[in-house]
């Protein structure tokens, strides 16, 4: 790799670094030196955007701050059964999701379907009139951005 192209790859590294100093300004972080505490810290929402949240909390008793990553999107595969008009998915999202995005794998044999309830764990994929084969769909459910 030449040297110009280290410093194509450095450019979107800075800005990041960058980005996650104003993030964190806005909290105050403790520092540790050597088991004495040298600073303060709070927690802090480290960086956010469309489908991830990062954050930190003070754990000053183990000289630690904690991170934790948050999706705000699951996804997966779904079949409505032959013979059934519903299913009901769990998602991961831990919230009632905004939005429920469908899309059938297979022939839906003309039959119209549906999100027809949405909780903080599930949500329901139902069909007008039952089929004599399975009808299977990818999903995605996303929370509110």
């Amino acid at each position: 790799m030449t040297n110009s192209s280290w410093f194509v790859l450095t450019i979107p590294f800075m800005a990041l670094l960058m980005a996650v100093a104003v993030h964190v300004s806005g909290g105050l972080v403790d520092f540790y030196h050597e088991g004495s505490h040298v600073a303060q810290r709070a927690g802090a929402n480290l960086v956010s955007g469309n489908g991830i949240s990062i954050s930190s909390a003070d754990d000053a008793p183990n000289s630690r701050v904690g991170f934790t990553v948050s999706t705000k999107a699951d996804s997966g595969a779904a079949t409505v059964a032959a013979g059934a008009t519903s299913i009901a998915v769990t998602h991961a999202l831990g919230a009632t999701p905004a939005r429920v995005l469908l899309s059938p794998t297979t022939d839906t044999l003309g039959a119209r379907f549906w999100v027809s309830a949405k909780t903080s764990s599930n949500f329901t994929i139902t069909i007008n009139t039952s089929q004599a084969s399975d009808i299977d769909f990818d999903w995605r459910v996303q929370a509110e951005e």
